[in-house]
């Protein structure tokens, strides 16, 4: 069935031989023409791992081993340089209370490890087991708001993981006035320089509040509009282009919504899309494959702000959980030539939080030298992360031959090829699909 009114195009993908279980309360992520999945709920906890070649349609099972996680559920997955970032999510037990739960998984060398914390009495290592939180990337590091925790209820914890140190950084979360306060079920995005919280759980009362927290100034904003989505939890959303789509979710008790909005945030002004989808999800995964699915700004690492350059100064120490999947590379800068050097300007939309004035930034930027930032190339059907061409040769320095990232594979596909990709994958989600198979939906925008 193809629904081709309104605003959107949205198709089934028919399910193959070989596909893994419909669930919801699972996680995925994007690389390199890849859909990585894993675990979540059907009639119980599941803990396979999966993967799902775009082009082709094909579902791969992965080798699970000691090291790869248990069966999870409202935990979530990100990826970066060729690394996935599995957190939360556990069974709650006397085990899990007091440990930070984050597995990594390398996608050249399929192999996992488990990197985990311990709460001391001295010191509060990293973030404890949660679910339904959300997880984010920038900078060469992941940002985890919120969650449930068992026996607390909502948190609003808010924490940064560095990943070249792995190290954890407790970061400001603001009061309840000024900052989302405890929530689940809600969802995270980045633009330019900004992490966007929308909507979510506080107990039982479901939310349609806006935040965004800026990576440079570590304030939030509340985002104020007229109109809206309604007060949701387990929906979904991604960045189109200067927008934030949200779709699908609903109440806690109550049935799933198609409802699809559109933010922009020049404008900072909703739109409810127009289409009659034939399908209502919860607790689902929407992501963004298409061309346009671009991030606002390519992940900087310049950071005017003198308390994210502490973090960042902290991060470099030696710490005793350091990421073995991370190349040692050289601080030197002398080798850098003018070519490889991408000259940035910052500007900002109206309305959206400022971190200081562009003087300020400007002056920062130029007398800290160290955070030049190399040359990069976006990466087909891996929208949202970035492909230093030089990682190609240190990660075949690292391990011992020539190594092709599957994310600089796509870098010269005709732009017929790219057109002709889903701009958004639908993966599962309540309510299951009438087959075995899990329910995977293809989205084309018509206009935006």
């Amino acid at each position: 069935m193809k629904e081709e009114s309104g605003d959107w195009l949205l198709e089934p993908i028919p399910s193959r031989d070989g596909a893994p279980r419909d669930r919801f309360k699972h996680a995925c992520a994007l690389y390199g023409g890849f859909v990585y999945i894993f675990g979540g709920r059907n009639n119980s906890i599941l803990s396979d791992f999966w993967r799902y070649t775009i082009e082709r349609n094909e579902w791969e099972p992965l080798m699970c081993c000691d090291n790869s996680p248990e069966k999870l559920e409202g935990h979530s997955m990100v990826a970066c340089k060729g690394v996935l970032y599995v957190f939360g999510g556990m069974l709650d037990s006397g085990f899990t209370q007091g440990k930070t739960p984050l597995w990594m998984y390398n996608i050249d060398s399929e192999a996992w490890v488990l990197n985990q914390t311990k709460e001391t009495e001295l010191e509060f290592a990293g973030p404890v087991n949660r679910k339904s939180h959300s997880a984010v990337v920038f900078d060469a590091g992941m940002y985890l708001y919120g969650g449930y925790l068992d026996l607390k209820g909502a948190s609003e914890e808010f924490w940064f993981l560095n990943f070249d140190s792995m190290k954890w950084t407790c970061l400001p979360h603001g009061s309840c006035d000024s900052g989302p306060g405890p929530r689940y079920g809600h969802s995270s995005v980045v633009y330019k320089d900004a992490m966007y919280v929308f909507g979510g759980l506080v107990g039982m009362v479901e939310k349609n509040d806006f935040w965004a927290w800026n990576f440079y100034s570590q304030a939030w904003t509340v985002i104020k509009a007229s109109s809206g989505p309604p007060k949701v939890m387990g929906h979904s959303s991604v960045v189109y282009e200067d927008f934030m789509l949200v779709f699908g979710g609903g109440k806690a008790n109550d049935d799933p919504t198609s409802d699809l909005w559109r933010y922009q945030f020049c404008s900072q002004t909703w739109k409810k899309m127009t289409s009659k989808l034939p399908v209502s999800k919860t607790q689902h995964s929407l992501l963004g494959v298409g061309w346009c699915f671009q991030q606002g700004s390519k992940p900087c690492k310049l950071s005017p702000s003198n308390n994210f350059n502490q973090i960042l100064k902290e991060s470099q120490k030696q710490r005793p959980f350091p990421n073995p999947f991370q190349p040692q590379r050289s601080n030197k800068i002398s080798g850098i030539t003018t070519n490889g050097i991408e000259m940035k300007v910052f500007t900002q939309c109206p309305g959206l939080p400022q971190s200081g004035s562009k003087q300020t930034l400007s002056d920062n930027c130029a007398t800290e030298v160290q955070t030049l930032i190399p040359k990069r190339e976006t990466c087909f059907l891996n929208p949202t992360f970035y492909c230093p061409e030089e990682d190609e040769a240190i990660i075949s320095t690292e391990f011992g031959r020539k190594y092709e990232d599957v994310t600089l594979q796509h870098k010269n596909v005709p732009h017929e090829e790219l057109d002709a990709a889903p701009d958004l994958l639908l993966v599962g989600g309540k309510p299951f699909s009438s087959s075995s198979g899990i329910s995977l939906w293809q989205m084309k925008l018509k206009k935006i």
